[in-house]
């Protein structure tokens, strides 16, 4: 159900075991620990869609006390061996990702999907022999932890088992100014090219508070300006991120146009309208 492939046999042992997933059967992007003894407990990881849980077979109301001490001890070794595998899995997804942009070009001003979004490569961003946009993502220390894949046609992918919580891209601007923070890298480029402002882009929603937290620790007197996108998850975690950070929540607002980004707002009634709805909230 969860797309694991494992052998015919499950190994039962309580140590983590690799295997593959439907989405890939010839590599082994699937794991899980599995325990027989009473109650039977599973823990499985499907690293292509990034999705995890855990199977008790009984209810932990209905066991004895000697059960449930059981049962703790068991999930705290699957834990730790959880979190063990998490951590080389990410280490190796990281210097994969370094070694990519490395060996990539840097990236052109006409790439497909830059030209549909009417903004320009900014910062380090690199492009592959296979033209898509290659985005670093950075831990709070600045060294790269994943990247975003952007092919042509706008399909985004991040490398499969890599760490992307608390991970941004960030497109220096004029330090003066106050810092924005969003979610996608066209909705910062435009917000960069109205405002000037340094952007810091968080690849989505869920993780935009997670980066705004790291930026405030980071720069404690600025003002942050919380972009979010117009769409239901977009306003709800992007007013999460800007009441953490004492930050005012600003919201694209369309008139002659329909939308969800500041990409989407710079397509429809141009710059000067991003700037203008920005630089309101920065002086309200």
């Amino acid at each position: 159900d969860k797309g694991l492939i494992p052998s015919e046999i499950i190994i039962a042992d309580g140590t983590l075991h690799r295997c593959p997933t439907a989405a890939k059967p010839h590599k082994q992007n699937g794991a899980y620990i599995a325990h027989l003894d009473s109650p039977a407990t599973l823990w499985w990881c499907n690293w292509e869609s990034s999705d995890q849980g855990t199977f008790t077979e009984a209810e932990e109301t209905t066991l004895s006390p000697a059960e449930k001490e059981a049962l703790h001890q068991r999930h705290a070794a699957m834990r730790q061996q959880r979190d063990a595998e998490f951590a080389q899995r990410q280490a190796a997804v990281a210097q994969k990702a370094q070694s990519e942009l490395n060996a990539a070009a840097p990236c052109s001003p006409e790439h497909l999907y830059l030209q549909r979004k009417g903004v320009p490569p900014l910062a380090d961003i690199r492009q592959d022999h296979a033209e898509r946009l290659l985005i670093p993502v950075r831990d709070a220390a600045g060294q790269v932890q994943s990247l975003q894949r952007i092919a042509p046609d706008g399909e985004k992918r991040f490398l499969t088992g890599g760490k992307v919580h608390g991970g941004h891209f960030v497109i220096q601007g004029n330090p003066e100014k106050p810092l924005a923070l969003c979610e996608g890298y066209a909705t910062g480029a435009s917000i960069h090219l109205a405002c000037d402002c340094t952007v810091y882009v968080a690849f989505s929603a869920q993780n935009l508070s997670v980066v705004t937290d790291i930026v405030r620790r980071k720069f404690s007197d600025k003002l942050l300006l919380i972009c979010g996108d117009n769409d239901e998850a977009g306003r709800s975690k992007a007013q999460e991120a800007a009441q953490a950070a004492h930050g005012p929540l600003v919201i694209p607002s369309f008139t002659t146009g329909a939308g969800s980004d500041f990409n989407d707002l710079h397509h429809s009634e141009g710059l000067h309208e991003v700037r203008r709805q920005l630089e309101a909230q920065e002086h309200a």
